[in-house]
């Protein structure tokens, strides 16, 4: 009975120093240790990043976000040789700047992604209309020229005609008003109404009252009032989605929508 009852002090004895060094100093030890495992892992971590970015060349180049421009052209554009460049010498900046140079580009980001890729993504502009100036050229929401890209695309746009001052410059901002509000117009017909936009092959700014849609299927010119186009093209749409037929739209000569509170439509002779 004694030898049982020393064993089962001694027991006592250990677990009570256990708890003792779990609940103090062993404790704070122990995270102390974790902490230096940790600090030692994540060193190791960024030391073999840091000699990945020192080798690194970018053997790949991702580029997206391209559409009117090829990846190749991109590249090009970047006017940079990466194959023989370090990670730690490529001038990020510079190559935005290159890009930038471009009509087509209006942003772009460029990202370093591990062991050797880098990716360049680019904000093209996208263009509402064809528009003539010293040759045939594009034009974007903004008003901003580009042009005509060498690369096999079908573009669904409406031409603006009829403008005889001087549009500006390739790759800047029309300097041309009469350029402007024929962007607003466009502008305002794709948000409000892309079916409409679509039967629309030209859009005239000869006489300075008025605007003059000319319609793909039969040639109808559809007039409106500069300063009510926006009310008058809410009417448009309404009566071709209601009443136009569709069969009878070769037959039409003109929509006029410039008198109050009238739809005015001749037929062909």
């Amino acid at each position: 009975m004694k030898r049982f009852k020393v064993k089962r002090e001694n027991r006592k004895i250990r677990k009570s120093k256990k708890e003792r060094f779990w609940s103090g100093s062993g404790k704070f030890f122990f995270v102390l240790i974790l902490l230096y495992a940790l600090i030692l892992g994540i060193n190791e971590i960024v030391g073999l990043g840091q000699d990945q970015m020192e080798n690194f060349t970018a053997e790949i180049i991702e580029v997206t976000g391209n559409e009117i421009l090829s990846s190749d052209n991109i590249k090009e554009l970047c006017d940079y040789d990466f194959a023989s460049t370090n990670t730690k010498d490529i001038d990020l900046e510079k190559i935005a700047e290159s890009l930038m140079k471009s009509d087509f580009i209006k942003g772009v980001s460029i990202t370093k992604r591990l062991p050797r890729t880098l990716n360049i993504t680019v904000d093209e502009r996208k263009p509402i209309a064809f528009i003539y100036g010293r040759g045939l050229n594009l034009i974007d929401k903004e008003g901003f020229l580009m042009p005509i890209p060498k690369i096999k695309k079908s573009w669904d746009l409406p031409f603006v005609s009829g403008i005889s001052e001087s549009l500006g410059k390739l790759g800047d901002k029309t300097i041309s008003e009469q350029a402007l509000k024929a962007v607003k117009l466009v502008s305002h017909l794709q948000y409000n109404d892309n079916l409409m936009l679509g039967l629309i092959s030209e859009i005239n700014l000869n006489n300075r009252r008025f605007f003059e849609l000319i319609m793909i299927k039969g040639g109808a010119k559809i007039k409106i009032n500069r300063a009510e186009y926006e009310k008058e093209l809410y009417v448009l749409q309404n009566y071709i989605k209601s009443y136009l037929d569709w069969d009878d739209l070769t037959q039409i000569d003109y929509i006029d929508l410039r008198f109050k509170d009238q739809l005015i439509v001749k037929k062909k002779t």
